[in-house]
């Protein structure tokens, strides 16, 4: 069994992970890190013109989660959120004609 001291030291870990704006928008970056926000602390910076670079450590109080799994989580996330992010964008002309019928049936 561990001790407290050892427990602790398991969780002390912090890694970056640099990804490209022009892949991830800004907008997909901060659905991910808001949606992560009770398992992990990330912290943006620009490294370039379309460099981002993403500070990761757990979250105080968040269950115990591995450097690896962390970064299995933010790439899933973003992935996700850049995907529903494409289909918003690709259906939106759809969404846009279906109100319009939908509010001139209405009130003719």
């Amino acid at each position: 069994m561990k001790d407290q001291s050892e427990k602790s030291v398991t969780l002390l870990w912090s890694t970056s992970l640099n990804i490209d704006e022009r892949i991830y928008p800004m907008p997909v970056v901060e659905k991910s890190i808001y949606w992560l926000a009770d398992k992990l602390t990330i912290l943006v910076t620009r490294d370039g013109s379309s460099n981002l670079s993403l500070s990761i450590r757990p979250a105080h109080g968040a269950s115990p989660l591995h450097q690896r799994e962390a970064i299995d989580l933010i790439v899933r996330n973003l992935n996700d959120f850049l995907l529903r992010e494409r289909v918003k964008n690709e259906t939106l002309e759809i969404k846009k004609t279906l109100i319009k019928a939908a509010l001139s049936t209405h009130y003719e």
